[in-house]
């Protein structure tokens, strides 16, 4: 799993790319979660539905997402060490860490 950065600010994209690979042929619901800082320094995770890939014994597959971390209605960033992680058929695959630093909030 590789991120597009160590660190970003906030309203940023982060780009994150992973391969996955199969001992057999098989179907695998792909999904990425996020552990958000919240504002009292605890953490939050919100699972991310990539889909069902088909995935071959023969042939890796390659996944690409960019998570968007600007401030929604729903959902308020905040500084700190967020956490993505990769998940397949629920079972988490891999982790990597991102600092969010402040950026220049919008108005």
């Amino acid at each position: 799993m590789k991120l597009g950065a160590k660190q970003i600010a906030t309203g940023a994209d982060l780009g994150c790319t992973f391969m996955l690979r199969a001992a057999a042929d098989t179907a695998a619901r792909v999904e990425y979660a996020v552990d958000f800082v919240k504002n009292d320094a605890r953490s939050s995770r919100k699972v991310f539905h990539v889909g069902v890939k088909a995935l071959t014994a023969a042939t890796p597959l390659s996944i690409a997402r960019t998570h968007r971390f600007r401030d929604f209605t729903t959902r308020k960033h905040y500084a700190g060490k967020h956490t993505i992680t990769i998940l397949v058929n629920g079972v988490e695959r891999a982790s990597r860490v991102v600092a969010l630093v402040q950026g220049a909030r919008k108005k």
